[in-house]
């Protein structure tokens, strides 16, 4: 019924499709390996190679209308998703899977040409923080900024 053509055609289709599939699985097995590598690190790295002042905001977030880790978990993604969103920076959850739901540390890193510019930048990250966070019905219950010199 089936020539011997239709037959290789068949095999050689197979042999593409799954060629395929394994270098499509390659790529996104070396994308998350890029993915796993901290934002804040990349940042450093880069401001380092380009000799340019480093600024860390460290952000102590209290929820207290957290009763589980989902409530935890929604503050703090849109938290990092709307500083993100408004300014040019890198945002990373310091105690990820913490044991304490109504509580986070997260870090800010940001880089600039200038030390004066980075001290702007982090003041004014820290105020839309403390406005994002009041409201989301939390607050900064602490935070503190570093320079690092370029």
């Amino acid at each position: 019924m089936y020539g011997k053509l239709s037959i290789v055609k068949f095999e050689a289709t197979k042999k593409r499709i799954s060629e395929s599939r394994d270098r499509k699985r390659e790529a996104e097995q070396g994308a998350n390996r890029y993915n796993k590598q901290s934002a804040i690190v990349r940042f450093a790295v880069q401001a380092l190679a380009l000799q340019m002042p480093i600024g860390k905001l460290t952000l102590e977030v209290s929820i207290p209308h957290a009763q589980s880790l989902k409530d935890r978990r929604q503050v703090v993604r849109s938290l990092k998703d709307k500083l993100r969103h408004t300014f040019n920076l890198a945002i990373a959850e310091m105690n990820e899977g913490g044991t304490v739901w109504n509580q986070a540390t997260l870090a800010v890193a940001v880089i600039s040409s200038s030390t004066q510019l980075v001290e702007q930048h982090l003041e004014s990250i820290d105020r839309a923080a403390q406005r994002i966070a009041l409201n989301l019905s939390a607050e900064i219950a602490d935070s503190y900024a570093e320079i690092l010199p370029d």
